[in-house]
């Protein structure tokens, strides 16, 4: 999963080796990797609140209250954008998590460029993302 010794372009690279995924606690169906892109921390932070503020996101992620928060200020890339990457771990199975955090999406003001990664245990990914401010969901090539 992702580390403190992790760059930018690994974060934003990597991909759960199935045999990682094989030793998440049974319990958990769907690792999914957020980033979120913007040119202020504040907007980056808003969505993050945006999206914990729903009293639902509870029965959707096991150990919110253990997630760990990455960010970069755009040092590494020569860019003005800040990128904040976290993980979830999803108790639901991709279709009904990936369905929450669509309309987690539509119900957002855009300000940041939210990308969601989402692998399950049947080594399929799928992306969803509200890049320029369409929300869309496709299958993802491993």
């Amino acid at each position: 999963m992702l580390s403190d010794n992790m760059t930018l372009r690994n974060m934003l690279d990597y991909r759960p080796p199935v045999e990682d995924l094989a030793m998440l606690p049974l319990d958990i169906n769907v690792y999914c990797k957020i980033s979120i892109i913007s040119f202020s921390k504040e907007d980056n932070y808003n969505f993050i609140r945006y999206l914990f503020a729903d009293e639902d996101v509870l029965f959707y992620f096991k150990d919110l209250n253990k997630t760990k928060i990455y960010d970069f200020d755009g040092s590494e890339t020569f860019q003005e954008k800040i990128v904040t990457i976290f993980e979830l771990f999803a108790i639901y199975g991709y279709e009904n998590t990936s369905n929450y955090l669509k309309e987690i999406l539509e119900g957002y003001n855009h300000k940041a460029d939210v990308v969601i990664d989402f692998y399950d245990q049947n080594n399929k990914a799928y992306r969803l993302s509200n890049l320029e401010e369409i929300v869309k969901l496709e299958e993802m090539k491993i």
